[in-house]
Order: C-alpha cells, then sequence, then structure tokens
C-alpha cells in the first residue's frame, strides 16, 4: 500500500494544492459568473476533500481505540468556530454603517443558524434559489456549505461509533464500504430526482449532498483495503492528471440544463478522487506540480478563511458603491490571509484551556453584536406608508375592481361597456410592474377621454406566453397550477382577438431577463406577442432603475439611513435590466409596430434614485413603484399614448381612402 494512503492522516501539500483548485473558482465565479460559468463546483470539491481526510481521521482513531467524541469535536470546534466568529462579528459592526434594519436583523438571524448548523436550512426556506435575487443580497449565504460539513462532523462519527461498536467481525472494513456505497448510490439518485423536481432542497441539503461526502469517505476505507497495484504504476501516476483535467473542465463547460448539472458534478467529483489518490513517494508530473507549487499550496491552507471573507465583502461592497470587482478578488485573498495567520494559525496552537478562555471571548464579543440591530438606532425620518394597485392583478384567486367594473384571470378587467364598445383603445399586459403603472396608464387615458383594458397579474406571471413545449411554471409561481396558466394565456388571447385594441401596452420587470441565458428568451416571446394583435401598435415600458433596498422597509413608516449606504442601483442589478433594455431596443429597430417608453429619467437625479419626496414614498419595494411614484409618468404616457394612437388614426384613414 503506498505510504500516503497507508497513513491518510500525515500532511499532503497536494490536497492543499487541490484546495486552492476549488476556492479560486468559487470566489471568481461569485465576482465574475461569465468567465467561469461553473466555478460554483468546486465546493463539490470541498465535499469530497473533507469526506476523504474527516473519514481518514476517524477510521485511524476507531481502529487504534482512540475515538473520542470530545477530543473529535473540539478539534473541529478550533478549526472553524474562531474563524467564522471573527468575520461574524466584523461584518454584524458594519452593519451599522451599511445595513437598513431589516437588513441588519437578517443577518443576525443568518448568522445565528451559521453558528447552529442549520445555515443550509434557514438558506433553503429564506433565500430559496441560490441564483435568485434575494440570494444576493444575504452576506452569510454562502455558509450552507459549512452547515453540510457541519451535519456531516455531528452524524458520521455517531455512525461509526455505532458499526465498530456492534462489528467486531475481520471483514468489518469491507462491510463498512458496502455500506457507504449503498448510501451513495441512494443519496445520488435522490439528488438526481430532486434536481428537477426540488432544486433548491437539492443544492442545499445534506441527504442531496452526501453522495459527494460519501465519494471521500469511501475512498478514505477502499485505501485501507485495497492499495494500489504497483503493477499499473504509470496508470496510478498520470490518473491524477487525468482528473486535473477533467477538473478543470467541469468548472468551465458552459452548462445550461439540469442533466448537464448531474454530470458536471458527477465528473469533477470523479477527478476529485484520482487527485486523492495520487502516490506521493513518487516524483510528481510536470500537471501535479501545480499543486505542489508554494503560492498554490499556500492558498490552499487559505481557503477556509477566503471563503468566508470572499462573499460577504461582495454583498457589503455592492451596497456601498459599484466597485471594482478585481479589487473584491484581491482583498478576498489578503482578508483570508490575515485571518489565517492571526486566528486560525494561532488558534488551532493554543491548548484546551487557553482555548476556552479564547472561546468565551468571542462567543460573548458574538451575542453583543447579535443584539446590535435591534437596539442600537441611528438617524431617520418619517413616511407615508405606500400604496400599490395589487388588487386589480388578475390571478387565480383575485376578483380585480376598478371604477366598478370586474374582471378575473379569464375575462380580463374591461374599464367600458362591452355592448358599446366596437374596439378597444388600450390595454394593458404584464406582470407586477403592469399594476404598478395601471394607475399612469388609467389617468393618462381619462385625460385623452380613450377606454382601456388591463389583462396583467403579479406574483411573479411572465407577460407573454408559455412556449410551445415550454413549462408553464416558469412562466408564473406556485400560485397559479400548470392548467390555469395555460388557460390564462388562451383567455388572454381570445380577448385580444375580440377587441382588436388600438395600442397594448406591456410592463415588466426586465431585469429577470438580464442574465445572459436568458435574453435568448426575449426576441421569440416579444416576437409571438406582436403577432397575436397584428391590428394593433405596442408599447413596452422600460423598467425604472431598482432601489438597493426591499419591501421591508417601507412597511414601518421609518427609515434610518446609514452613513455608507448609497442609494443608487446596485451595479449588478443595473447590468441586468440595461442588457435586457439593449435587447429591447434592438428589436424596436426591426419590429415596425413596437415602441419603447423610457422611465429612468422620471426617477434619478445623477447616480441616486428619486425613491422619496419630502414623506411621499415614491416606490413601494425595490422594484416596483407606488401610486404616487406611478403618477409621476403620467405626462409621459399621454403624450406618448396620444403620438401612437395619432399616427394609428392616421395610418387607418389613409387605408381607407380610394
Amino acid at each position: 500500500m503506498p505510504k500516503d494512503l497507508q497513513s491518510s492522516t500525515k500532511y499532503r501539500p497536494d490536497i492543499d494544492g487541490l484546495r486552492a483548485v476549488a476556492i479560486i473558482p468559487v470566489v471568481a465565479f461569485h465576482i465574475w459568473p461569465d468567465a467561469i460559468p461553473n466555478g460554483y463546483l468546486g465546493v463539490d470539491i470541498f465535499f469530497v476533500i473533507s469526506g476523504f481526510l474527516i473519514y481518514s481521521i476517524l477510521l485511524r482513531d476507531f481502529q487504534q481505540n482512540e475515538f473520542s467524541f470530545r477530543k473529535f469535536w473540539t478539534r473541529r470546534l478550533k478549526r472553524l468556530y474562531p474563524a467564522i466568529s471573527v468575520m461574524a462579528v466584523a461584518f454584524l459592526a458594519m452593519g451599522y454603517l451599511i445595513l437598513q434594519r431589516e437588513e441588519w436583523k437578517s443577518l443576525s438571524e443568518q448568522t445565528i443558524a451559521a453558528f447552529t448548523c442549520s445555515s443550509n436550512i434557514y438558506m433553503w426556506q429564506n433565500a430559496n434559489n441560490y441564483w435568485g435575487e434575494s440570494s444576493a443580497s444575504m452576506p452569510l449565504l454562502h455558509t450552507w456549505s459549512l452547515a453540510v460539513e457541519e451535519q456531516f462532523y455531528i452524524l458520521f462519527p455517531i455512525g461509526l461509533f455505532c458499526f465498530f461498536r456492534w462489528n467486531q467481525s475481520k471483514n468489518r472494513l469491507r462491510t463498512l464500504f458496502r455500506a457507504h456505497l449503498i448510501f451513495l448510490a441512494v443519496s445520488f439518485l435522490f439528488w438526481c430526482y430532486a434536481i428537477h423536481h426540488h432544486r433548491s432542497a437539492s443544492f442545499y441539503l445534506l441527504p442531496f449532498r452526501a453522495w459527494e461526502i460519501l465519494t471521500g469517505c469511501c475512498l478514505a476505507i477502499f485505501s485501507q483495503i485495497q492499495p494500489l497495484s504497483p503493477k499499473h504504476g504509470q496508470v496510478n501516476r498520470w490518473l491524477p492528471d487525468v482528473g486535473l483535467i477533467m477538473i478543470s473542465m467541469t468548472l468551465l463547460w458552459p452548462s445550461h440544463s439540469h442533466g448537464q448539472s448531474i454530470i458536471l458534478s458527477t465528473l469533477c467529483c470523479c477527478g476529485t478522487v484520482m487527485n486523492l489518490c495520487r502516490q506521493t513517494d513518487r516524483p510528481p508530473t510536470i500537471l501535479a506540480k501545480l499543486l505542489y507549487f508554494r503560492p498554490t499550496v499556500a492558498i490552499g491552507r487559505m481557503s477556509y478563511s477566503i471563503y468566508l471573507w470572499h462573499w460577504p465583502l461582495i454583498v457589503f461592497a455592492a451596497k456601498v458603491d459599484d466597485y471594482f470587482s478585481g479589487s473584491i478578488f484581491i482583498a478576498s485573498l489578503v482578508l483570508g490571509a490575515i485571518s489565517y495567520i492571526t486566528v486560525e494559525r494561532w488558534t488551532r496552537k493554543l491548548t484546551n484551556q487557553s482555548f476556552a478562555h479564547v472561546f468565551a471571548g468571542m462567543s460573548l464579543a458574538l451575542a453583543i453584536c447579535l443584539t446590535l440591530p435591534f437596539w442600537v438606532h441611528r438617524p431617520s425620518y418619517t413616511y407615508h406608508i405606500p400604496q400599490l394597485m395589487r388588487h386589480i392583478g388578475l390571478t387565480p384567486d383575485n376578483t380585480a375592481i376598478s371604477d366598478q367594473y370586474t374582471g378575473d384571470y379569464r375575462s380580463g378587467l374591461l374599464l367600458a361597456d362591452a355592448k358599446q364598445l366596437d374596439r378597444l383603445d388600450v390595454l394593458i399586459l404584464g406582470d407586477s410592474h403592469a399594476i404598478m403603472f395601471f394607475p399612469a396608464v388609467q389617468q393618462a387615458c381619462n385625460n385623452l377621454d380613450i377606454r382601456l383594458a388591463f389583462y396583467g397579474a403579479g406574483v411573479a406571471t411572465s407577460p407573454f406566453y408559455v412556449a410551445e413545449g415550454g413549462d408553464p411554471s416558469d412562466y408564473s409561481v406556485s400560485s397559479w397550477t400548470d392548467k390555469q396558466r395555460l388557460e390564462f394565456d388562451n383567455y388572454r388571447r381570445t380577448f385580444i382577438e375580440q377587441y382588436r385594441p388600438k395600442l397594448v401596452i406591456v410592463c415588466a420587470k426586465w431585469s429577470a431577463y438580464g442574465p445572459v441565458q436568458r435574453l435568448s428568451e426575449l426576441p421569440p416571446h416579444v416576437h409571438e406577442l406582436i403577432e397575436s394583435a397584428p391590428s394593433s401598435q405596442f408599447l413596452f415600458v422600460l423598467q425604472p432603475p431598482e432601489l438597493p433596498i426591499g419591501s421591508e422597509n417601507f412597511t414601518s413608516g421609518t427609515l434610518e439611513l446609514p452613513s455608507l449606504r448609497r442609494f443608487s442601483e446596485l451595479g449588478w442589478v443595473k447590468r441586468m435590466r440595461q442588457s435586457a433594455h439593449q435587447t429591447l431596443h434592438m428589436l424596436a429597430r426591426t419590429e415596425d409596430r413596437l415602441n419603447l417608453l423610457e422611465t429612468e429619467d422620471v426617477y434619478t437625479l445623477g447616480n441616486t434614485i428619486q425613491f422619496r419626496d419630502g414623506d411621499t414614498m415614491l416606490y413601494w419595494d425595490d422594484d416596483h413603484l407606488s401610486v404616487d411614484g406611478a403618477m409621476l409618468s403620467v405626462p409621459r404616457f399621454q403624450s406618448r399614448m396620444e403620438a401612437i394612437l395619432a399616427d394609428h388614426h392616421l395610418a387607418k384613414a389613409s387605408l381607407s381612402k380610394p
């Protein structure tokens, strides 16, 4: 048996090098997601490494009858607690200067979850989609992976203790290996199912992530059962290089489907196993020298601290200014190095008695900082709680009422007498942003004395028709059944055919189409919508800027003003919104009946968003205008609608001439 597998607990610099291969893509992915599209797979590498190393330690201790729960968990506590405590205290204190009250309280909740080994469950319940908008503003989102490992540290030693206590046979390692293979297969199959049907749970929860950790565990067990054969020396020498190439390919491969994600995660874990099988008693190959390179090994040693600091830095920096991404990458490495040298390396050398004093001091500082959001007050002002006309949303469980007219998701909301209506003037389509702009459009229609109808729905419903063969749930949230969403499309088409609106106004949260992989969906959707109303003009309303604070801040009547917090659009949000707008501008140049209405300049002054006028809030939440805010756009809607309808009238008159 090779010396490195015979005693897996001996220090191996190549494993630290492998940690560097994992941490750099993770940090880079969070800062430059397009550069390393699958950088998040670095976490999968960490899971396999943890399973291998921790299980190697556990097996050694159990086989030598030296295992102690107290000793094992104290060692884990020394390894993890100090660094995360310092990071949490630092960002909780920084919350005074940067975070809104509810954001600050949320950070306290996230911290408690992180220190109770339940962060993955908390994020599953509160952040939901890892790639969603809410997750991007959660400073401790990344601690979900630490919780998965901590749950492994708690549960697996208990399982091993029971196994070694009840099984004293000579072949117990083979039995243990077979049992772990079964658990691995079950977890993998559950994960494959959940990734299609329960995407968030498959990402965050231990039962669906256990197969990656168990992969490392199985390797640790197998390495003590079956040594690598010396007959295959060259194969064993080059196998880790193949694994390193495999890891690199999975990190850079452009993945856009669940099936591809399953394949890439599997290959990434297999590549990690190939590298952990490295025979360290042989000279490394040229490619393997990368893992032994001193800077690579140093980054690997600091990987835990780098991981801890990088994501909160990204979230906090975005709330202060539109930062240069390279500076965050460098800051993550620098702060990670400082944390490793001054905290990690120091506390791991302390005796248990000395560590107990350090632990008590850190716990006290952490407890104080956790309470800061609940008793520390900052300068603030009061305001009238804003309103949004949510009651007109045509969802299956709502009957819309406006000006004594009623409607539902089957009939639409027609603000006119159907018996006396030959042809409709204006129809509003869209998601919650159609609800948002409804008061402004209605006022403009009243000023022009023209007839209006509304066929929009909130709760994240797309303004477009479900694509042929598409999943209806992608076009609405869970409050709709697939049947209802398809019915909604059919009734809208029938409504348009019956009333033949002269002008269709389309409002949507276009930033939702900002990511590159979704921008390709816009042109076919827009074209299909326009073709469904061949005699209508279309006016697509471009999205106002989004506030960097959420709806919870506009329900209390009081808003605090952190000294470093800016009230301009977050850089990544602005880029998403503008990229979608650019696509719409491109389409407007090719679609004769497509017009655009700009709104951004109505709600901005320089780089600052005008979200209030005295004690009147112009926004209802981060991406929705209040009724008062929407009314600022009445002159713009009125002039644009009047011009389009006048052109429509002239065009119709010219066609009627002999």
